[in-house]
């Protein structure tokens, strides 16, 4: 089974001091994990200043050891713990581990290309991955993470873009039980407005129908307009269920624009668990949380709210905006339950 560790460089001073910091942190998580047969399977990076400490990472001890050895993802969303650079690491005690594939746009991608230009090429690249010749491979679910630099101004453009490229070569995602993160955050390249990271979840994993979804023809194991919430898998005795940060809606007595960041944590907490819950899955069974904030004021409410209610539960907490910019706060998060025999 995985198991996920935030990893910050808790020092002080220049980048690369800090990159050799947590270059030795790194070493002893690794060397911890490996004692208990357990390796390595994926890292998410997050950096302050990418386009400033890309090349810097590159150089480092950290990268030509440990990130460079296996799926790496690199996205410009600044740790608000004030670390400069943080891990997410995935690391697990089975040999056959879905994996973290990105696609990128490089500079001669961008050059002279406006928003929708970019999009349909990071598109085409992403669908040509998911393609065998010419024929949809078979997956039993996906998870996406889509990044956007100035998301408020672009997400309709991009969006634009994805439904024209997936009308193009027939690919459906709402019929394909894909579960996506749509969410601020830049490459290394300058100019680039998009980029992805995915994971598919092949055969012999079996899609899980959360209790309150009908089926609804060969591949609807989710209805149309719900493709971005969550994704259930099994394979073996083990259920992972993938919930995307989603846009919180607000009903009742509650109104939006009222609430801080740490009452609406609280509420998309609650909010979580109950999409939990129709994979019959709890809170407990979360191997980690990942928080976007768009104002790094916030950062201290939230993280203490989750500190408290979750002690023992890895979260990372970046600095970026989400697809609906009256929502200060958006929440994703792994869940892994041991099935009975």
């Amino acid at each position: 089974m995985e198991k996920y560790a935030v990893l910050s460089a808790t020092c002080r001073g220049s980048f690369w001091e800090r990159l050799c910091h947590l270059y030795m942190k790194t070493g002893d998580y690794v060397d911890m994990e490996n004692l208990e047969n357990r390796h390595l399977v994926y890292v998410r990076v997050f950096l302050s200043d990418i386009r400033n400490q890309y090349a810097t990472l590159l150089e480092s001890q950290l990268w030509q050891d440990y990130l460079s050895q296996v799926p790496c993802s690199v996205i410009g969303q600044a740790p608000l713990n004030g670390s400069k650079v943080s891990l997410l690491v995935c690391t697990s005690d089975v040999v056959d581990n879905p994996l973290l594939s990105r696609v990128r746009l490089s500079e001669d991608d961008v050059d002279g290309k406006d928003t929708y230009e970019q999009a349909l090429m990071l598109f085409r690249k992403f669908v040509g991955h998911v393609f065998y010749n010419d024929k949809l491979c078979r997956f039993s679910g996906m998870r996406v993470w889509l990044y956007m630099a100035n998301i408020s101004n672009n997400i309709e453009i991009v969006e634009k873009a994805f439904d024209d490229v997936c009308g193009q070569y027939g690919f459906h995602p709402d019929e394909r039980r894909v579960a996506v993160t749509c969410i601020e955050g830049t490459t290394h390249v300058e100019g680039a407005v998009v980029a992805l990271d995915y994971i598919i979840f092949s055969e012999p994993a079996k899609p899980v129908v959360p209790l309150h979804i009908k089926y609804r023809g060969e591949h609807a194991a989710i209805p149309y307009n719900s493709c971005s919430e969550s994704i259930g898998i099994k394979y073996g005795n083990t259920l992972r269920v993938e919930l995307s940060a989603f846009s919180f809606s607000a009903g009742g007595d509650y109104n939006l624009a009222q609430l801080d960041a740490r009452q609406l944590t609280g509420l998309l907490l609650g909010d979580i668990g109950v999409r939990l819950k129709s994979y019959d899955v709890t809170m407990n069974d979360v191997c980690c949380f990942v928080v976007y904030l768009r104002d790094f004021s916030d950062y201290d409410d939230v993280d203490r709210l989750l500190s408290m209610a979750f002690p023992d539960i890895p979260h990372v907490i970046v600095g970026a905006c989400g697809p609906n910019s009256r929502q200060p706060v958006f929440i994703g998060c792994v869940a892994y339950k041991l099935l009975r025999a």
